[in-house]
């Protein structure tokens, strides 16, 4: 499989697995307080649903899996009713090779055999991008578990030929991590890895008749159900918290009050404004967007853009702390729904904090996907607020970058961009009014990779070749005495971007050839991928060659390639599937693209 194309989600505390009998004890649920989870594809899984159940309620994640319905994927995901929560799509078998049944009593040839091995990327392709589709036709969160390939009962005579059936697994697993990775919410869980201490004679259970395929056995229902729920805590948590301003973010009415009349100091009465507040710092600071939606005049929070109007308030949080405001009298689930256009975010990664239950049911009702939640009233209620929203906002163990710490900053700027985009006479003149300056900075041997591992392992829409990196294959790059890495940091009137694209160029004797190139997508639309060709044309005046390889999903740069003037210089290799090959010379083609960015090489100490 291929390196780091399956997320590492740890074994919840490495807990030994539970048994059938320990899984019927712990899934007890109380069904208010549990999320609905639809499980698809269970004709095979077994007793997972249960398994799941029982894991979701240890971890503080209690869900209900309603009955499920056997037929197969595509069936079951069209059937599905248009109601929030989760979906876990357990993939069988046969939804890729109808010809690997369980029940059948056709004997597989060598033709057969040949067959199906020459047809088998073609048809896991296009598997995974019918799965891609009618998920993104749902819009809602998922997990998707790739097919087991126990010892199938057929009349295969020789071990090699088990063995490339048994490997298949592995590639479809491969294909719907790439195919998947451009849907916004979702995770592809690496079956292989969590059954990896059972023997794979053990992974189908006992049964007495034929079935269409093989149900698992209760050991590994439970060990990929192991693996699966924190793979579902990751997919439930939410990265933007939006707040209500009067009774929520302070006490009292700006409109009635006034700016000077609002108040959040910690005493009786105010304190769970203030203790809001900080939980809003913490949340940022740990790589959260927070947000405001109120009904409220345009520009309501411009009167606390001063200092010592917020300290005696007692105003921690300022304006410029939030990545998106939206204060208007529109009902707040067409603010939010619009604030999502803007981030270039799903719907159902969002959280409502609001006092007010007639605003909560209003978003609840038109946005059932949006997480909402009451602000505590004189009653009570706040440490409940607070252990909901830490159950929600729980950080994984995967270390932050700087990026991921300021990504409420980054897509504040995006936010503020995207809106002076809209109110622009014209595209271009939009751009020249950014003042934008690239500022690469080169890579060296020893450097942290962090964040040139992130964007090339994360980027999807835009990425050269869609290759991913561990840490010693990015290490044999960097070391490469003929490689460049540089990163490229943007900044513009709106402000610092961060550090959002890496380049790798190896320099030849007549050329430069472009390895790899990946983009944040915060940054796509603004020509930064122009001032890259522009700068790499111009450095040495020679030819710069690139390779694109296509994943599904990053056709934009190709586009940009052809776009600029690059030329296909030859037909793909045998070998290369369907990737393109490009150059562009600058004594024969001439670019095409207007660039609106300066490009500034950092200088090396």
């Amino acid at each position: 499989m291929t390196t780091g194309a399956v997320d590492n989600v740890p074994h919840a505390a490495e807990r030994a697995p539970l048994t059938l009998d320990e899984a019927a004890d712990d899934s007890v649920l109380a069904e208010a307080s549990a999320e609905r989870l639809r499980l698809l594809g269970t004709d095979w899984t077994g007793p997972l649903s249960q398994f799941v159940t029982a894991y979701a309620a240890s971890a503080g994640h209690p869900v209900s899996v309603p009955a499920p319905t056997a037929g197969s994927v595509a069936a079951e995901l069209e059937d599905l009713a248009d109601e929030p929560g989760p979906v876990v799509t357990a993939v069988r078998v046969e939804d890729v090779f109808a010809e690997l049944r369980w029940d059948s009593a056709a004997v597989l040839d060598a033709a057969a055999l040949r067959e199906l091995f020459d047809g088998a990327d073609r048809r896991i392709a296009e598997f995974a991008t019918r799965l891609r589709d009618q998920l993104a036709r749902h819009a809602t969160r998922y997990v998707v578990v790739p097919p087991v390939f126990p010892p199938l009962p057929l009349p295969v005579a020789e071990r090699s030929t088990a063995l490339r059936l048994a490997r298949l697994a592995g590639r479809v697993t491969d294909a719907l991590v790439e195919t998947l990775a451009d849907l916004p919410h979702g995770s592809v869980l690496d079956t292989d890895r969590a059954l990896d201490t059972l023997p794979r004679i053990a992974w189908a259970g006992d049964s007495e008749s034929r079935t269409v395929c093989p149900v698992l056995s209760p050991e590994a229902a439970s060990l990929i159900a192991r693996d699966l729920v924190p793979r579902l805590r990751l997919v439930w948590q939410p990265k933007v918290l939006v707040t209500d301003l009067d009774g929520t973010l302070w006490k009292g009415i700006l409109s009635e009050d006034g700016p000077a009349g609002v108040r959040s100091r910690a005493i009786t009465g105010e304190a769970e404004h203030r203790w809001w507040q900080r939980l809003l710092q913490c949340a940022r600071g740990q790589g959260f967007i927070i947000a405001v939606c109120s009904k409220n005049s345009p520009g309501a929070l411009d009167a606390f853009t001063d200092s010592a109007l917020r300290e005696r308030n007692g105003l921690l949080v300022a304006p410029e702390d939030f990545a998106a405001v939206s204060t208007r009298w529109t009902p707040k689930s067409e603010q939010l729904a619009a604030m999502a256009r803007t981030l270039d975010l799903p719907t159902d990664v969002f959280v409502l904090v609001d006092d007010n239950p007639v605003e909560i049911a209003e978003v609840a009702a038109a946005r059932p996907e949006i997480t909402t939640l009451r602000f505590p009233g004189p009653d009570g209620g706040w440490l409940r607020l607070c252990e909901t929203l830490q159950r929600l906002t729980a950080v994984g163990d995967s270390p932050l970058t700087r990026e991921d710490r300021e990504r409420a900053h980054y897509y504040g700027l995006r936010y503020r961009s995207e809106t002076a985009r809209a109110e622009a006479v014209s595209v271009d003149e939009f751009l020249a009014s950014l003042d934008m300056r690239l500022e690469l900075s080169a890579v060296g041997p020893g450097q942290s990779p962090d964040r040139c591992l992130q964007l090339l392992n994360r980027a999807n829409r835009f990425h050269l070749t869609g290759h991913r990196f561990d840490d010693t294959s990015w290490r044999r790059l960097v070391d490469s005495p003929t490689t460049e890495v540089f990163t490229a940091r943007l900044v513009d009137t709106f402000g610092d971007h961060g550090v959002c694209a890496v380049v790798v160029v190896e320099t030849m004797q007549d050329q430069v050839w472009l390895r790899e190139f990946a983009m944040s997508c915060r940054v796509l639309n603004r020509t930064l991928e122009t001032a890259v060709f522009d700068w790499l044309i111009g450095r040495e005046g020679r030819s710069v060659a690139a390779r694109w390889c296509p994943t599904g999903r990053n056709d934009t740069v190709l586009e940009a390639l052809r776009g600029h003037g690059f030329t296909q210089v030859s037909e793909p290799a045998a070998d290369s599937g369907t990737a393109v090959s490009v150059v562009f010379d600058p004594s024969v083609h001439q670019a095409r693209v207007s660039n609106f960015v300066e490009v500034r090489l950092a200088q090396t100490s």
